[in-house]
């Protein structure tokens, strides 16, 4: 009559029961209610995934589950703070060179708008955009249209303005 086994579901059901705390230890961690289910469900998602990897006892297994929510949390933390450095550098990009005022009074647009003007972008304005978002040169970015530089600083020009006007819109 020895070990009964456990099956896979019965042991996440168990972690499963355990939710609250993780729950507790995000809030102490200062997740926001919103984030902090998304991590959650992302948390008992590798659970399931790693089932063999948790610990089979409760204190060890919700320690576990912590750690793991825990590394979620910096790496949605690390996007966010990615994602706003990413529209800073959109709107850099947009106002154009010297209107570091512009920039810093437009931070502060919606995050939608500048998704939804990004996304309505035509391809070629696209490719000058990532480019010049890259850090590549304006002989590089020539190179990658096939025209001359000086039609890349147009290309460029133009693509900046259009999406200025897409966000403004």
């Amino acid at each position: 009559m020895g070990d009964r086994q456990i099956s896979a579901e019965d042991r996440f059901s168990s972690l499963w029961d355990q939710r609250h705390r993780v729950a507790n230890f995000l809030a102490r961690l200062g997740v926001d209610p919103e984030a902090r289910a998304e991590i959650l469900n992302d948390t008992y998602l590798v659970a399931w995934r790693g089932l063999v990897e948790v610990p089979s006892t409760p204190d060890p297994a919700v320690g576990w589950l912590c750690e793991v929510a825990r590394r979620l949390w910096w790496n949605h933390r690390r996007g966010e703070t990615r994602r706003r450095h990413l529209e800073t550098r959109l709107l850099t990009l947009a106002a154009g060179p010297g209107s570091a005022q512009t920039v810093a009074e437009s931070v502060n647009v919606d995050r939608l708008a500048l998704a939804e003007a990004w996304a309505a972008l035509p391809e070629h304005d696209l490719l000058v955009l990532r480019l010049s978002l890259a850090g590549a040169s304006l002989e590089r970015i020539a190179e990658a249209r096939g025209s001359t530089v000086r039609a890349a600083t147009v290309a460029r020009q133009r693509a900046r303005a259009h999406l200025r006007s897409l966000i403004a819109s």
